[in-house]
């Protein structure tokens, strides 16, 4: 055997080793590309800006706005157009979730705190005022919804529900 030729042992060796390596790489690329589009963050809960009540929660008239501060954000460096819809839902008592409005939106790269006046619709006036005559507690809301990130003609990205601070409705 010759000292210029390399063992069948070193050769099985680093077919071996370039094998793990190129495995390695598969396995690491996949994780990237198969990953799922998420450029927006985890949303903080929304505050309610109306009035507080001695107990620490908004009461809000009937014939009002609820004022809403959001802390929305992209993590990408391009403006992300997002689609999404808001529910009126009932904690106290539980059960009740009216779907108000959806629209679109973009949101610009980092975080952006946005207001919204957002008015009670008829159906949850009525229903607060029917939750309260057949409990004679307060109701007790709060708005919910998501945001889905969408490119046109694209797949969907990751959607983020958000939720505000619970509020009564003063009927």
């Amino acid at each position: 055997m010759s000292t210029n030729h390399m063992s069948k042992g070193w050769w099985v060796g680093i077919i071996f080793l370039s094998a793990l390596l190129l495995l390695n790489v598969t396995a690491v690329a996949y994780q990237y590309l198969d990953r799922p589009w998420s450029p927006l963050c985890d949303y903080e809960v929304q505050k309610i800006l109306n009035p507080k009540g001695s107990d620490g929660i908004a009461r809000v008239k009937a014939f009002e706005d609820v004022k809403v501060r959001a802390v929305k954000c992209n993590t990408t460096d391009e403006p992300v157009k997002v689609r999404g819809f808001t529910s009126w839902y009932s904690k106290k008592p539980l059960g009740t979730s009216i779907q108000s409005t959806s629209g679109s939106g973009e949101r610009e790269p980092g975080e952006q705190v946005l207001f919204f006046d957002n008015e009670i619709p008829a159906s949850v006036v009525t229903r607060a005022r029917t939750l309260k005559m057949s409990t004679g507690k307060d109701v007790v809301w709060v708005l919910t919804g998501t945001d889905t990130p969408y490119r046109d003609g694209g797949k969907d990205g990751i959607s983020e529900t958000w939720v505000t601070e619970p509020f009564i409705i003063e009927t």
